[in-house]
């Protein structure tokens, strides 16, 4: 079983829990799933967390919080006073869960009914600039080894016995609809994500580790307390050693965020050095400024495990991750459109059509295809 079934199961398995109706077999898978596989463990918690369930069924907009409560009273013929019924809550716990299983592909068939386009995930894809010039397109499931003066990628000779200046770069460029893992020499694995660029010069070794990076990464660096690992960005460097961090710096974006899962790291802006503890996201505006607070890590790396996680977020800002995504582009017809919060917890590589699904289903705003890839959001 993969990943993407594992998930799928774990889903399916939460919501029988929720409505009674797991026996003891499938109590067991489902401690089974979560103990093997921390991706597993994390979606489990989530979905079963009382703030997640309360976020999934509940409006977030107060104008419309009263008229939520009175469609949910209209569902389970609630007639009034004290909402305490174990019962009404089973059935808020177990409607939030049901949210999760429409992105399959009951939805898939259903979009394609309606003649709609199928608008599918982004797949492993990067544009690779070598130190000599050579350009090549790769959608291997990764690129590593050395990444000094070599251009040809087939060749087992990666490291060809030619001088080049320090000063040039091997250059990973991955387009919109598009993500990309690379291995460094000195064990580092890093995850880019769409719309994302790293240069690795071409002195880069175990003695001298750094990467120049744009967009967003996932980054699990190999420990080596006698080499720090060096990310340089626009707003900020990161300074780590053996550490599971997320940086994301769009040029689009007006802050940087960084966001650390274990392990050390240090951040340098504006001439001035701040430790990020275990568990905290940093953010680093265009002056330099670092704001430190507690992260919600799930939420933050979520991407790097499949998942299009987002917590209470506007639609305008749940869009713009999609774009980069989908190769979509988004258009609003009011500020209330943009402004329209939700919670979600989506399969990454789910077609574009789910996605539009669950908000249809969620009734807060319309969604909709005007042709092959311009999308129209507008508020009820």
């Amino acid at each position: 079983m993969d990943i993407k079934e594992k998930l799928e199961r774990i889903k399916q398995l939460v919501v029988k829990r929720l409505t009674d109706g797991l026996n003891a077999q499938e109590e067991e898978e489902l401690n089974d799933l979560m103990q093997t596989d921390i991706r597993c463990k994390r979606l489990a918690e989530r979905l079963l967390s009382p703030s997640f369930l309360r976020k999934a069924i509940l409006d977030h907009n107060r104008a419309t919080l009263a008229d939520s409560w009175q469609k949910l009273y209209a569902r389970i013929g609630y007639r009034g006073g004290i909402f305490r019924s174990a019962r009404v809550w089973k059935y808020i716990a177990s409607t939030a869960a049901m949210l999760l299983l429409v992105f399959g592909g009951y939805v898939w068939w259903q979009s394609n009914r309606a003649g709609q386009p199928v608008i599918r995930p982004g797949i492993t894809r990067a544009e690779i600039l070598w130190p000599d010039g050579k350009r090549i397109t790769s959608m291997n499931d990764m690129l590593s080894g050395s990444f000094s003066p070599a251009s040809d990628m087939q060749s087992k000779d990666t490291a060809r016995a030619v001088v080049l200046s320090p000063n040039l770069y091997t250059r990973i460029a991955v387009p919109q609809g598009g993500e990309y893992k690379v291995r460094l020499d000195d064990g580092t694995l890093i995850h880019l994500n769409a719309g994302s660029t790293m240069a690795i010069p071409t002195d880069f070794s175990v003695r001298n580790r750094r990467v120049n990076l744009s967009g967003e990464a996932y980054l699990e660096v190999a420990k080596d307390s006698l080499h720090p690992f060096r990310i340089e960005t626009e707003k900020a460097h990161v300074i780590v050693l053996g550490t599971k961090l997320n940086v994301r710096c769009y040029d689009d974006e007006p802050c940087m965020s960084v966001t650390l899962e274990t392990g050390r790291a240090d951040l340098l802006a504006a001439n001035q050095r701040q430790s990020l503890p275990v568990g905290h996201k940093a953010v680093i505006d265009s002056k330099g400024n670092i704001a430190v607070s507690p992260a919600d890590l799930y939420v933050e790396t979520a991407w790097h495990q499949g998942r299009l996680a987002f917590d209470n977020q506007p639609m305008e800002r749940i869009m713009h991750d999609l774009e980069r995504w989908y190769g979509v582009q988004a258009s609003f017809n009011s500020d209330e459109a943009r402004k329209a919060r939700f919670t979600l917890d989506l399969d990454r590589y789910d077609t574009f059509n789910s996605f539009m699904d669950v908000v249809r289903m969620i009734g807060e705003v319309d969604i909709a295809l005007e042709n092959k890839n311009q999308v129209l959001i507008s508020k009820k």
